[in-house]
């Protein structure tokens, strides 16, 4: 009851309900919060607790729950659209808890190219929960200190981590944020568990530091978050779990202050540590500390601790020197000791020499027995003179390793920073440059046309790659923009390749080259300019094409064997496919192989033979051996003899039971593999999954291409493909779907070659899957990729989708069952591509985006415009890309006025666009470039109208307005726009510069003004002939007249106070006297009450009020 009493206070605090450990915490809460008067004001939020194979937003199946935030979890995910199940972090929260995720994606973002803060993959909602995926790390540091004996980390360890915690707080620093919150548990390492990269985790609480901070005294700022670092740092240094910071900050302080001895102090810091510490003391809030010069130290600590753990990393054995010479050759194998363990970071646990400390004397360096029995002489003798004589020795053994040690680590660690800084600087220049900012110094660097971007983006240079394929494709659309025909976009690709010195690249364009010629020769566009790929014939004719390439690569791969071992070969002079299979067959196998059936033909079995000569694509030659095998291959001749002669395709399928009945009884018996591959060529049977002769992924996509050929031809002459034996039909789509569904790019990644994923995908003509697998292979080959879907689409082979195809979509659009298998989206590709460079070379990217002007999106808007407007967006000087109507009115043109026929529907959709975001300066300019005078009068009349009776506010938009609007009237008022548009241009203009002096006190000027604006009556004789005028008045006009009688009455009252004065000057009214104002007056508010307009509310009033004052 007494509880009541007393006034509530209604605040709402949240906290988290979460597992075991946190039930000490929540207690606690709960106790303060009743005594607060507010138990029943608390809100409580329940984390999200997901079941393992949860799946979120249809893509991310959890398989591990990693921990829990503070207002959500987070769980160890795998992405299901991806063939290798790559695991990421999932951060979830529900959507009614306090929405923490999207201010820490905000951070991510900016955060995008850091390499010690995590990569945010993607988020959105799923239903009751937000989530966001990001990279997975591995343990927190905290969890590792748990695992380690004692909690104690290695020194060199500590100085490591150190480095990188420092970096990772740099790396953030730098974007003006603020951590708030660290702490072991938010420094995770990397998966495999080292310490050479560390990430900094959870922003939930960070916050930006803007420049007005400054001024403030900030209780948390960039100084806080580096001194609870090095606190961090200090606490595994000492092996503590759950330090005390305000115990650490304490005894550094007294260290600093002298009141306490570095080498008397039980923890034994080094003393750069205390350096470490005067320095962070001394900053503000505020200050950015110096990262580098503080990392360099603590590098050079973990440099030095290194150095001496790998000469005394064992404990020393005790005992005597019994000559000196024994001192001396120590001496000198302790010198060389530690001379070779400067020029390396590990030494052999072997080659290690054992130093003593103060207190231990120096072991002898011979073999285990002597140095046991100088141990029991030792023991048996103890002589305080040779003791003090042995001290003494060792001392000076110490003295000289020490004086060598710290001059090694000095040279050697001066010699690294600088070798590293210079390396850094050099790679700087030599590749990209990221201006951040407000730094100090920027890079330079040469600008390939225009201006730079927006102050505050970062921008990145052309690479050589980049540069190279920018060159041919500005020469390609500048023919196009010419009209010119015959410009080889693919051979100038190549030639750019062959510059760049990678033969993953060149091999590729090789085979595009090659296959795309095959196609274009053999196959026909269409009235569309493409080649029908869902056709029949082209699959047959596809398939052709490719079983002719690989057999005639296979004769050379022949001959290059044969030639580089002719004496193992003996190929003799006779000419011919055969003797150069024998001879090839020779080098491959100098013996048969065991298991081959029937006869040996010069030394080698004949399924071998007929193998590789059809392999080699000799029919023929197969055919001439199996005759020569005897009466045992008949039927095999049989099944050559109805192949056709130039296509080796069956003329008639009608007696193709024959050859199934020889494969079903071999099928059981046969163990010969070459012989299984013959029949494998001649039949559509079952055997190519279990044929050891196609293990490489050319021979595997042959028999694979000759099953296709097989089957197309098949269903094109048999209208009823069934058969009473087994076959097996294997059309092109069929094809498709093994390579990228039935394996994928797991499977063939295992050769740990792209190429190996590539060829099966581009002779399996999935040119669309196989550009998109090399755009995920790094840099060089996804602009390999880009260009090579450039030139596909040039030449009408690639498949994509004109009419649907934006920038938002999905990069590949796989439909299974359907024909072609993929699409892919060449919009997308194409803008991802130039992004990297739009700011920096913006008439770079208008040549790729020209590419793009077929594309429309769903709003049937050419993409060209799309990209345009976007690019257009991200620049500070639009009048580089758009161009401008200078004020004599002539155009100055800019990068949009080349491309003559795209210009006016580009420029009419950025107006249309601009001015629906409210950008009315640009869509303005827009309006003017295209000549559509009367949309550019009707945008700065409504500029005008919203602004021409107000008085200038902070935003200027007034000022900005008018000057705008006078400096283009005389330009606008002489084109052939509409009279009625102009003459409620010219009335409006004349009313916001009339505005503009009455604002400024200036009465006499804007009366004789307001008498040109010939809207309001100025005497009693004029009021009828206004009124019934003020009928036909524009709305925008009839709108403005209550703020025009306003005006007038305010003039008014300003000429009667003139009267007052001893000055005989006649008032700027032309009002004789007192009597001739008022009578002006009353007929003002006469007409104001006969006009039809709704007027404000007590407007009529407020005007007799204002008339009664003028006494």
């Amino acid at each position: 009851m007494h509880y009541r009493r007393i006034k509530q206070i209604k605040i709402i605090i949240t906290i988290k309900v979460a597992d075991s450990d946190c039930c000490a915490f929540l207690c606690a809460l709960l106790v303060v919060a009743f005594n607060m008067l507010m138990l029943e004001q608390l809100k409580v939020y329940a984390v999200p607790n997901l079941a393992v194979d949860y799946i979120i937003a249809g893509r991310w199946k959890v398989t591990k729950f990693l921990g829990n935030g503070l207002f959500g979890s987070v769980y160890d995910v795998i992405d299901m659209q991806s063939e290798n199940e790559e695991h990421y972090a999932a951060k979830v929260e529900y959507t009614e808890s306090l929405p923490t995720l999207e201010g820490e994606g905000h951070i991510l973002k900016e955060m995008k190219n850091k390499d010690h803060i995590c990569k945010l993959i993607t988020s959105g909602n799923d239903g009751r929960i937000n989530y966001m995926i990001l990279t997975l790390t591995g343990k927190n540091l905290l969890q590792v200190q748990e695992e380690i004996p004692n909690y104690m980390f290695r020194k060199t360890d500590v100085f490591k981590i150190a480095v990188q915690c420092f970096e990772a707080i740099r790396e953030l620093h730098e974007e003006q944020y603020v951590h708030c919150d660290i702490k072991p548990e938010n420094f995770a390492v990397e998966r495999n568990g080292t310490f050479d990269k560390l990430y900094l985790l959870d922003f939930g609480i960070a916050r930006k530091l803007s420049p007005k901070d400054a001024k403030h005294n900030l209780r948390y700022g960039y100084k806080e978050d580096v001194m609870a670092c090095f606190c961090m740092i200090m606490s595994m240094y000492r092996g503590l779990l759950y330090a005390n910071r305000y115990q650490i900050e304490n005894e550094f302080k007294e260290l600093s202050n002298g009141k306490r001895n570095m080498k008397s102090s039980k923890n034994n810091y080094p003393k750069e540590f205390l350096e470490v510490y005067n320095y962070l003391d001394g900053l503000l809030q505020t200050d950015m500390p110096d990262y580098m010069k503080r990392m360099e130290l603590l590098e050079l600590l973990s440099r030095a601790d290194r150095l001496s753990s790998s000469v005394n990393c064992v404990s020393p054995k005790p005992g005597s020197f019994d000559t000196i010479r024994q001192v001396t050759e120590l001496g000198e194998k302790l010198w060389r000791r530690t001379t070779a363990a400067s020029t390396t970071d590990e030494q052999d646990d072997s080659s290690t020499v054992e130093l003593p400390t103060v207190d231990i004397k120096a072991g002898l360096l011979g073999d285990d027995a002597r140095s046991r029995h100088s141990t029991r002489r030792t023991r048996q003798f103890v002589d305080p003179f040779q003791k003090s004589v042995d001290e003494a020795r060792g001392n000076i053994v110490m003295q000289a390793v020490q004086a060598s040690c710290d001059e090694v680590t000095e040279n050697w660690g001066s010699q690294h920073v600088m070798k590293k800084r210079n390396a850094w600087t050099k790679m700087k220049k030599q590749h990209y440059y990221v201006l951040v900012p407000g730094s100090e110094s920027k890079p330079t660097v040469q600008s390939t046309d225009g201006p730079r971007p927006v102050s505050g983006r970062c921008w990145t240079a052309m690479n050589e790659t980049q540069t190279a394929f920018g060159k041919v494709v500005i020469d390609y659309v500048d023919t196009l923009l010419d009209g010119e025909t015959g410009f080889r976009f693919r051979n100038n690709c190549l030639e750019a390749v062959k510059q760049l010195d990678n033969q993953y690249a060149l091999t590729m364009w090789e085979n595009v080259q090659l296959l795309a010629d095959m196609i274009l020769s053999a196959c026909k566009k269409g009235e569309n300019g493409f080649v029908d790929r869902t056709s029949s014939e082209y699959k047959l004719k596809f398939g052709r094409l490719m079983l002719d390439y690989l057999q005639k690569q296979f004769v050379e791969f022949m001959r290059g064997v044969v030639k580089e071992r002719l004496h193992q070969a003996q190929m003799g002079a006779v000419p011919g496919a055969p003797g150069l299979v024998t001879a090839f067959l020779n080098v491959l196998m100098p013996t048969p192989y065991p298991g081959y059936e029937n006869v040996l033909i010069n030394q080698q079995p004949v399924w071998a033979i007929i193998y590789y000569c059809l392999r080699a694509g000799h029919v023929q030659a197969a055919k001439s051996v199996a005759e020569e095998a005897g009466p045992s291959l008949t039927a095999v001749v049989r099944a050559f003899d109805r192949l056709d002669s130039v296509t080796a395709e069956p003329m008639d399928f009608n007696d193709d039971d024959d050859i199934l009945l020889e494969y079903e009884k071999a099928s059981n018996s046969t163990g010969d593999p070459y012989k299984r591959a013959v029949y494998c060529w001649l039949t559509l049977n079952d055997w190519m999954d279990t044929v050891p002769v196609f293990d490489r992924i050319e021979d595997w996509l042959w028999i694979k291409l000759r099953q296709t050929v097989l089957t197309q031809r098949r269903l094109s002459m048999v209208k009823n493909s069934k058969s009473k034996y087994r076959i097996n039909m294997l059309p092109l789509d069929a094809l498709q779907e093994v390579v990228l569904f039935e394996h994928g790019e797991k499977y063939f990644l295992r050769h740990r070659s792209p190429l190996v994923y590539w060829t099966a995908l581009w002779f399996s003509g999935q040119f669309e899957a196989a550009i998109e697998f090399m755009c995920r292979q790094g840099e060089l080959l996804r602009s390999c990729a880009v260009h090579v879907a450039l030139a596909l689409y040039a030449d009408g082979l690639l498949a994509c989708d004109d009419q649907n195809d934006d920038i938002q979509g999905p990069l590949l659009d796989v439909n299974r069952g359907c024909s072609p298998l993929c699409r892919l989206n060449l919009v997308r590709l194409v803008v991802s591509y130039t992004s990297q460079f739009e700011n920096q070379s913006p008439s770079v990217a208008l040549k790729y985006f020209y590419l793009l002007r077929r594309f429309h999106d769903h709003a049937h808007n050419s993409m060209f415009a799309v990209c345009f407007e976007k690019l257009l967006r991200q620049q500070a000087d639009r009048n580089h890309l758009l161009g401008c109507i200078n004020e004599t009115g002539s155009l100055k043109p800019g990068c949009i006025d080349s491309f003559k026929f795209e210009r006016h529907q580009t420029i009419a959709y950025v107006a249309k666009t601009a001015h629906a975001r409210g950008q009315w300066q640009l869509a303005l300019q827009c309006y003017e470039l295209i000549d559509d005078v009367d949309k550019a009068l009707q945008l700065l009349t409504n500029m005008l109208f919203s602004v021409v009776a107000r008085q200038e506010r902070e935003d200027g938009l007034r000022t900005t307005v008018l000057t705008l609007a006078n400096k283009m009237h005389d330009r606008l008022a002489s084109s052939k726009a509409k009279c009625n548009n102009v003459a409620i241009f010219q009335k409006i203009l004349l009313i916001g510069n009339y505005f503009t002096i009455y604002f400024n006190g200036e009465f006499n000027q804007a009366f004789q003004l307001l008498r040109r604006i010939d809207l309001i009556p100025m005497n009693v004789s004029e009021k009828d002939f206004y009124v019934s005028s003020s009928f036909n008045l524009p709305d925008k006009i009839r709108l403005l007249l209550p703020e025009l009688l306003l005006s007038y009455m305010n003039m008014l009252i300003e000429d009667c106070k003139l009267f007052h004065c001893e000055s005989s000057k006649r008032g700027f009214s032309g009002a004789n006297s007192k009597d001739d104002l008022k009578a002006m007056a009353e007929a003002l508010i006469s007409f104001a009450s006969l006009i039809r307009l709704r007027l404000p509310g007590g407007f009529l009033g407020l005007l007799v009020h204002k008339k009664a004052a003028m006494i």
